[in-house]
């Protein structure tokens, strides 16, 4: 389920309906002859009318929780869930694989203004209606690909209720948007809230967190949950981080706990503009690459131990930066930066 599709259908495919009745708007002197300010003044102002009485007749409608208690018990054999904001949404499987100029300017992360808000209530809609339905649905994927931080800041009553629907999953894929200016007031007790949705998911196999900031964000506060509630689990056999800082100690204590892990990922591109480089890996605040990655190869036996992105020990001074995902043993052949 894409809440972003229909959105930007409604928001941005309207728009260009709207160009073709500015002719009757427009003044009846030439548009060349006129001030560049003025010339743009009817379309601009059109435009926005427009789009302002479309996003008053559509938004209301994104993941309306009557219509989703209404539509998931009648679908039994859901058992995926899938919210993207990140994907180009007009693609069109006809065209030439050439991109157009909205695509390419699509996947500099600047041109799209999360609205935090609004996309936090609509997956709290999402995640509430299936917790209702439990009985009809069973959830085993859940994934979001730009999900505000915020979210895991709810009050204690509400996360209880969300983290029902996390019970069923065997895979969670998430991507969190971290924003300095409404985070660092509920830094800890967010990370208290994930963990707890994380722990609800007892049959998880597959966990992938991304986080997504200008900065790598420190995950101790989960790393220190997990720790206290000594969560390890069986069944957990792929797990990927990217876009995190940590102490070399507390990553190879969680790591080494889940005894079932068959892959490993540390690091990945990040959400970066085309030609930046990468900046989803992973940063020890303590502790060296090194002997982390000794740790982790003596004590498990994984099938596969993979790294990507920017890599970074700041106390010893290791550095890579890796464009495509590697294989750990193979890290050793690059210079460092």
């Amino acid at each position: 389920m894409s809440e972003y599709n229909w959105y930007n259908q409604a928001i941005i495919l309207c728009p260009f309906y709207t160009l073709l009745k500015l002719g009757v708007l427009t003044p009846l002197s030439p548009r060349y002859m006129r001030d560049p300010d003025s010339r743009m003044a009817p379309p601009t102002s059109a435009w926005s009318a427009e789009l302002q009485e479309q996003k008053s007749i559509h938004l209301p409608r994104q993941c309306d929780p009557e219509t989703l208690n209404r539509v998931f018990p009648r679908l039994p054999n859901l058992n995926t869930i899938e919210v993207s904001l990140m994907t180009y949404p007009f693609q069109d499987e006809n065209e030439e694989t050439s991109s157009s100029l909205l695509e390419d300017m699509w996947r500099i992360p600047s041109t799209r203004l999360l609205p935090r808000a609004e996309t936090k209530e609509r997956f709290t809609n999402i995640l509430t209606a299936v917790s209702s339905n439990l009985s009809n649905i069973s959830i085993k994927t859940l994934s979001h690909d730009r999900l505000p931080f915020e979210f895991f800041a709810q009050n204690a009553m509400t996360v209880s209720l969300l983290s029902t629907a996390f019970q069923s999953l065997t895979a969670l894929k998430l991507a969190i948007d971290y924003s300095d200016t409404p985070n660092n007031l509920h830094y800890l007790g967010a990370f208290q809230n994930l963990e707890t949705c994380i722990r609800s998911a007892s049959n998880l196999r597959t966990l992938e967190l991304a986080f997504q900031s200008r900065k790598k964000i420190d995950i101790s506060p989960l790393l220190a949950n997990f720790e206290e509630h000594n969560y390890s689990s069986t069944s957990l056999e792929e797990l990927t981080l990217m876009g995190v800082s940590c102490t070399g100690r507390d990553l190879g204590n969680f790591v080494t706990r889940q005894k079932g892990l068959k892959k490993l990922q540390l690091g990945g591109l990040g959400v970066k503009a085309p030609h930046q480089s990468p900046i989803g890996g992973v940063h020890l605040r303590e502790g060296r690459f090194i002997e982390l990655f000794a740790r982790i190869r003596d004590e498990m036996s994984l099938e596969k131990f993979m790294v990507q992105g920017d890599l970074a020990g700041l106390e010893s001074g290791e550095r890579w930066v890796l464009e495509l995902v590697e294989e750990e043993e193979r890290l050793w052949e690059y210079v460092m930066d």
